[in-house]
């Protein structure tokens, strides 16, 4: 019985625990953006997605990945990978239950920006690029 209780036990820590595996495999490789909602239909939810979705060649020279997540699955916005089943990630990001969220995430892995309103390229790009990490690879890029 114990052995079966902890066998258990080690299987739903091995599961919760793997939803973070896609968000870390990112770490000091991408920058990420999450784009978080309870409803996919919510325009602000839209209106952040179409934003990012038109500056493609920026995020790509900022190493940055954008997820949306919505409640019950996330998917990275710009691939052809399916829609994830996992809410695991949008309880972990939106504890209080947001209409929508945006989070940053840096290279090291830590939150950068999280916030509910609707963020614009030009801020993003002008937070990110205006961090140490960023402008070294700034640097580096024009040696």
């Amino acid at each position: 019985m114990l052995k079966k209780n902890l066998l258990l036990l080690v299987a739903c820590l091995f599961t919760f625990n793997s939803y973070c595996q896609d968000l870390k495999e990112h770490q000091w490789k991408n920058r990420l953006v999450l784009i978080i909602s309870k409803d996919l239909t919510s325009d602000i939810f839209k209106r952040q997605s179409v934003t990012l979705a038109s500056k493609t060649e920026e995020l790509k020279q900022r190493k940055i990945i954008v997820y949306k997540i919505i409640s019950e699955n996330y998917q990275f916005e710009y691939s052809n990978k399916n829609t994830i089943q996992n809410d695991k990630i949008f309880q972990k990001y939106n504890k209080a239950d947001n209409i929508f969220k945006l989070i940053l995430v840096g290279l090291d892995g830590g939150i950068k920006l999280e916030q509910t309103e609707f963020l614009s390229t030009e801020k993003l790009f002008a937070l990110i690029d205006g961090m140490p990490m960023r402008r070294s690879e700034i640097r580096n890029n024009k040696n």
